[in-house]
């Protein structure tokens, strides 16, 4: 079930790029379909899926977006920098496809 927008954003395009679905462990609660209806709903041109250090939605999140139409951009976010005793992450994108 999608999530309910009040707000319509006339003219202008926004793309969320840090989007963490119910995959990416301890972080996201978000399901990739609800996800995908979400960013349909609002006139979003795309949408990214930015899972912690996991690609298991990846596939089902090319297919849903391919379906409705959206461009989609993959991004395993890793935390493997090591600085002063302290992981950081940093972040890999990818845009694979563009419909």
């Amino acid at each position: 079930m999608a999530i309910p927008r009040k707000v319509k954003f006339p003219s202008m395009s926004f793309v969320h790029l840090h989007v963490h679905s119910h995959y990416s462990l301890l972080d996201g609660l978000t399901k990739i379909d609800d996800l995908v209806e979400s960013a349909k709903a609002d006139g979003s041109p795309a949408v990214a899926l930015t899972d912690h250090g996991v690609m298991y939605g990846a596939i089902e999140f090319y297919e849903k977006c391919k379906k409705r139409e959206l461009s989609q951009s993959l991004v395993l976010k890793p935390t493997l920098l090591q600085v002063h005793d302290t992981t950081a992450p940093f972040v890999l994108m990818k845009k694979i496809i563009t419909t």
